[in-house]
Order: structure tokens, then sequence, then C-alpha cells
């Protein structure tokens, strides 16, 4: 299986622009329309998903009507879910 590479892309002013040469690939739906919301947290606008890195592994959360949040890390395996650097 292949390692989800993770790479940053900032969304600013409507338009993502890279940060440091790296971009950022939804595991979900693979788009590259990704934002930034905080500190190793991002947010996937083709399919309405956060994305927030610990430990060198990937977390994703469906945001639900009420603000909470879903965890869809059963979908993937943790070798799909592992960030290379």
């Amino acid at each position: 299986m292949m390692c989800i590479k993770i790479l940053i892309m900032e969304r600013m002013y409507g338009k993502n622009v890279r940060n440091e040469g790296t971009l950022v690939i939804c595991p979900n739906c693979r788009s590259k329309d990704i934002g930034i919301i905080g500190t190793n947290q991002y947010y996937c606008w083709n399919c309405y998903i956060e994305l927030s890195i610990q430990n060198d592994l990937l977390h994703l959360h469906e945001v639900e009507m009420d603000g909470s949040l879903s965890s869809l890390d059963d979908l993937f395996s943790d070798e799909e879910r592992r960030v290379e650097r």
C-alpha cells in the first residue's frame, strides 16, 4: 500500500496558495482543494471533511450538521493514513 503524501496548502483570498513548495492531497476524494484551519488541521473543500495530523498519522472527520465531528479513520488503514514528510 502506498502512504499518503501530505503536502501543505493554504487557502487565502479564495485561492489555494502553495506553502513551502508542498501540497496536501485529500485521501478521501484525492482533491487538492485543501484549506488550513489550524496548526496541523486542514479542511477539504471538495468532500467537506476535516483532516488533522497527530504523531505522523492522518485523522479524518466528517462535520455533522450540529457541528460535531464523526471519525472516518476506520475507513482507512493505518498505512494509508501514515504521513510522509
